[in-house]
């Protein structure tokens, strides 16, 4: 018997989600609405039509009420009018989530499938994409399913054969969800998707070494959104660490008491397996020449203002004296590239970043970035944490360094960071002008000697064993 679903809104699109986790959505032949008003013509390809045009579909097969119940007086008299009452039922929007819940839960796991969210479905790479790269090296029956919000663009081009991609918040990214084995995020787990019993969760974050506050230790954070935040990251069965600072970070502040895989971060490999080639191919992929120099400025966001926009009054650098005094110091002809957050993807950018510099915001991978980059200028952000893994100069620019320290809070005071720092354009000068390499790297070798890095190049392969052994015979499988 098809299924004819009454209806066009809401309750229409729950009941048919429903049948969708059932595998049940192929037998609904149409929907139908009582007038045609501002109704749509079609849902998920299905017709939606009025009750005069689908009689003859009605008869003989079931029919499911799904309008809300004190609207739903007249459908019925008109059911019972033609004959059709006794093939319908009626749907109680009150126990939507419940039915939802107790359907996903029976959905079987598919052992090799693998759910992927880098930023929230807003990126196709970090950690996230080395894992992942590494994984279809050593295995080619996996099922890669990378999940996207707000159609944000992913390289399509460049996704292999086991991958592929869900839109969140949909019918499919539910069911994607309650099927997978195992789920990689590098931020926050999904709470709305609830977790299986026999589902696996590693979070590889996106942040190393003791700079800014993060998770319950962030101070504008109230006891009860700690509590929050420590619940969700409480669904996370392996943190994976960088270095030694992580893993206190991961307890403390996450208050994480689980697994935590000791073995750097997959995208720092890069910094270690990488040739010439690559560094060429990625220079002439942004526009520039192989022999050209490039300091790429990548503040971090401000999500302590009012607006995304009041970001860009904190990156007040001037991007051609910046240009100016680094090839005088360094010898060479620099480049600018600038790399704002996400989030502020569809601002409108300074005239003096864009018509001094390039704009790498939309680049996929940011580590490719950092890996042709000679100098980095930044503030706050844990990229510095990585930059530092090449030995390069780093300059910090932190204009508003007092108000963000006290709103946001750093693990370690900045005064004690191994980088020359400024908060004007003076300072930012004197300190590219007066660089000394070898009090440089004498500072960020000890550094890193204190909170213990782990990156060696392997990490990806770490990782990738730690996954197979879940998959094949993990006590999760």
């Amino acid at each position: 018997m098809k299924k004819i679903i009454w209806g066009a809104g809401k309750c229409a699109l729950h009941e048919y989600e429903l049948l969708y986790y059932l595998g049940l959505e192929k037998d609904v032949l149409c929907f139908v609405v009582s007038e045609r008003k501002d109704n749509p013509y079609t849902i998920d390809g299905r017709p939606v039509l009025e009750f005069d045009e689908a009689k003859d579909l009605i008869k003989g097969n079931q029919i499911i009420v799904a309008v809300y119940e004190n609207n739903s007086a007249p459908i019925w008299e008109k059911l019972k009018k033609n004959h059709l009452d006794e093939y319908a039922r009626q749907v109680k929007l009150g126990e939507y989530s419940k039915r939802k819940l107790q359907i996903l839960n029976e959905i079987p796991i598919n052992n090799r499938k693998i759910i992927v969210s880098s930023f929230d479905g807003q990126n196709y790479g970090g950690n996230c994409k080395y894992i992942i790269d590494k994984l279809l090296d050593r295995r080619s029956d996996l099922d890669i399913v990378w999940t996207r919000r707000d159609n944000t663009c992913y390289p399509i081009d460049i996704l292999r054969k086991e991958e592929r991609i869900v839109e969140i918040d949909t019918k499919e990214y539910y069911y994607e969800m309650a099927s997978a084995h195992i789920v990689i995020t590098d931020n926050m787990p999904d709470y709305r998707s609830k977790k299986k019993e026999g589902q696996f969760y590693l979070n590889t974050w996106h942040g190393a070494g003791p700079f800014k506050l993060v998770g319950t230790s962030v101070k504008s954070r109230n006891d009860e959104q700690k509590k929050v935040y420590a619940s969700i990251q409480a669904l996370t069965d392996c943190f994976i660490a960088a270095s030694d600072d992580c893993i206190q970070m991961y307890r403390e502040s996450m208050r994480f008491k689980g697994e935590i895989l000791k073995c750097g971060y997959p995208r720092n490999d890069i910094f270690f397996n990488s040739d010439n080639e690559l560094k060429n191919r990625i220079k002439e992929e942004i526009g520039i020449k192989p022999t050209d120099k490039i300091v790429l400025y990548a503040p971090t966001f401000r999500d302590i203002y009012s607006k995304y926009s009041d970001s860009f009054y904190m990156y007040n650098i001037e991007p051609r004296e910046v240009v100016k005094a680094l090839g005088e110091r360094f010898d060479g002809e620099f480049r600018l590239l600038y790399r704002f957050h996400h989030d502020l993807i569809h601002e409108e950018v300074p005239d003096a970043f864009r018509l001094e510099g390039i704009d790498v915001t939309r680049y996929q991978e940011v580590q490719e970035l950092l890996l042709i980059a000679d100098i980095l200028i930044t503030d706050y952000s844990s990229i510095m944490w990585d930059f530092t893994l090449t030995g390069r100069p780093i300059f910090l620019y932190q204009y508003d360094a007092n108000v963000y320290s006290v709103l946001k809070g750093f693990y370690l005071e900045i005064d004690k960071w191994p980088y020359p720092k400024s908060n004007n354009m003076e300072g930012l000068i004197d300190n590219i002008t007066q660089f000394d390499e070898e009090e440089y790297k004498s500072k960020i070798n000890a550094f890193l000697t204190k909170y213990g890095s782990f990156d060696d190049g392997f990490a990806s392969e770490r990782v990738a064993k730690r996954l197979l052994y879940e998959i094949d015979c993990g006590a999760h499988a």
